[in-house]
């Protein structure tokens, strides 16, 4: 058991540091990823509703839903980057993406004096029917074609539209990275602007087991994760801007929205795979292999996740005391 464990946490700082040499800057003002509620944000900062990926069960859509969108403004561009980006994830789901003209389940503003920010999952009905469920900003009027840093804002917050939660404030953080609290209270106060609540609430503070659903083991190239700087963290390790989707990514998708026949597009992508991306073994991926039925798959793998962090089946996931937060929307990093 602690000779698996040690292998693990030895191919994680193995991967952080085969990145360090590679270019990153955080998003302009805009939120982060995972499963569960968010944060409400105003111009000067967050105020609330709202997991390597994590997730919050009673926030997930039901399987094969078809989730309607509309913009409350924006232009012809900017339409066009999102409706391009959110394909991304409907190749990893069974979720449908529907564009309708008024009223959508999600409301799409681009407000450049306010973050990036989401509801998360069906958080969304919670909002007055004719307020914004998403903001996205930082995303170019001007220019057609979508860039890297529009890319990985528009993946980030349709991540918790979906459901997901912050990848650093993951429990599966703890073992990895301990974070320099003092550090990052500096930086985000200096070149965002934030409170020391905001920043306790969307960097440091760790997600509580009490209401998250499933998680997994601390995903670095989470298109769900805050750039990490080496004076972040006392291992002084660098995790760079993530800009796509990464395998940990696809297979949460996949699992909690199962396609069990692969998108066209992405044909290696069939539960088997996703499954050997998750570890999943035994028993466990027996039953799954064996079903049809996207709401048994979610319910099985849930089970395994669960035995996994007890111990049950030699993981390295350990039961972890952390505090209970509850958010309805989430922040993104701003960039100086």
């Amino acid at each position: 058991m602690s000779d698996i464990y040690n292998q693990v946490v030895k191919r994680l700082s193995h991967i952080f540091k085969s990145v360090l040499t590679r270019q990153h800057k955080l998003l302009p003002a805009s939120p982060s990823r995972l499963f569960g509620w968010a944060l409400y944000r105003t111009p000067k900062g967050p105020s609330q509703i709202s997991r390597g990926v994590s997730v919050r069960d009673n926030l997930l859509w039901e399987q094969f839903d078809v989730i309607t969108f509309s913009f409350v403004s924006g232009n012809f561009n900017q339409h066009a980057k999102v409706l391009e980006v959110i394909a991304q994830w409907m190749m990893f789901t069974n979720i449908t993406f529907q564009r309708v003209e008024f009223e959508g389940d999600i409301r799409i503003s681009f407000d450049d004096e306010d973050a990036s920010w989401s509801c998360m999952g069906r958080a969304c009905y919670r909002k007055n029917r004719g307020q914004p469920t998403m903001n996205l900003e930082g995303i170019r009027c001007s220019t057609p074609g979508v860039d890297e840093e529009e890319r990985a804002i528009i993946l980030h917050e349709f991540g918790h539209a979906l459901g997901f939660l912050h990848e650093h404030q993951s429990p599966a953080r703890v073992d990895i990275l301990e974070f320099d609290d003092q550090n990052i209270h500096k930086y985000y106060q200096r070149c965002q602007g934030w409170s020391h609540k905001d920043i306790e609430e969307n960097v440091i503070q760790i997600h509580s087991t009490k209401w998250m659903g499933n998680y997994s083991g601390f995903d670095p190239q989470s298109i769900m994760m805050y750039p990490i700087y080496p004076s972040f963290n006392r291992q002084e390790l660098e995790i760079p801007h993530n800009t796509v989707l990464s395998d940990v990514d696809k297979a949460y998708a996949m699992i909690h929205y199962a396609r069990v026949l692969p998108h066209e597009s992405a044909p290696q992508w069939t539960i088997a795979h996703t499954l050997d991306i998750l570890g999943v073994q035994g028993e466990f991926r027996d039953k799954i292999l064996k079903t049809n039925d996207a709401k048994e798959i979610r319910r099985l793998f849930t089970e395994w996740n669960s035995s996994e962090r007890l111990g049950d089946t030699g993981g390295f996931f350990r039961p972890l005391r952390v505090a209970t937060r509850k958010w309805s929307k989430c922040l993104r990093c701003r960039s100086s």
